[in-house]
């Protein structure tokens, strides 16, 4: 199974070199954001609702925006599109 880790290390690595070679980092990161969303999706059980980019806030305080946002079960979905802003 330690192999499968590996594999799926070696294809981020992969992906960073990539995105380097191009000016457009924005949309490439964009795709590695997808391919690391779908690797978490396809490990965890009954994810796919609960996995979110977006922003985070507590109170007045705000923590900005985060690529991988995983929501708690049973905590309200506030997302719009595919954006969140989610109280931690």
């Amino acid at each position: 199974m330690e192999y499968l880790y590996e594999y799926i290390d070696d294809l981020l690595r992969l992906q960073s070199r990539a995105v380097e070679k191009y000016n457009h980092k924005g949309i490439l990161g964009e795709a590695r954001e997808e391919f690391v969303h779908s690797e978490i999706k396809s490990r965890i059980d009954n994810l796919a609702n609960r996995l979110h980019k977006g922003e985070v806030y507590f109170k007045d305080e705000e923590f900005g925006q985060h690529d991988i946002i995983l929501r708690k079960r049973n905590t309200l979905n506030s997302s719009l599109g595919r954006q969140i802003r989610i109280s931690s």
